[in-house]
């Protein structure tokens, strides 16, 4: 009974995807993308929902969209990657493969600057 923003509807998408209810996931997801049209969650079940379903295109897609406005979150690059195998694009794949061991490399420095400080 909360009030409905692009995070609840998320919420809600991702439970009837899990249920196997993809309709009603996709209802929940157009109520989401129209307070945020690239609300993270929101992205990542759209992009589940499409490979669930076969459509890799769309997957694809959405995951591509989904690193270009959140380019830190390994979890995108991650199912990219894997789609991008998926329709053979070995090429494209190693990129983002490379991209995350460069995000990786960053985020452990940055932790090793953090502790040195503080």
């Amino acid at each position: 009974n909360c009030e409905s923003s692009a995070e609840s509807e998320s919420l809600r998408a991702e439970c009837h995807l899990s249920l196997g209810d993809f309709a009603d996931a996709e209802l929940s997801l157009e109520k989401a993308f129209q307070f945020d049209a690239h609300h993270s969650r929101g992205l990542m079940i759209k992009a589940t929902l499409a490979r669930e379903q076969g459509n890799l295109n769309l997957a694809g897609s959405t995951l591509k969209l989904a690193v270009e406005q959140h380019p830190f979150e390994f979890d995108f690059r991650a199912q990219l990657m894997s789609v991008l195998v998926a329709q053979g694009k070995r090429d494209d794949a190693e990129i983002q493969k490379q991209e995350m061991q460069r995000l990786q490399a960053l985020l452990t420095k940055f932790t090793e600057l953090h502790h040195f400080f503080f």
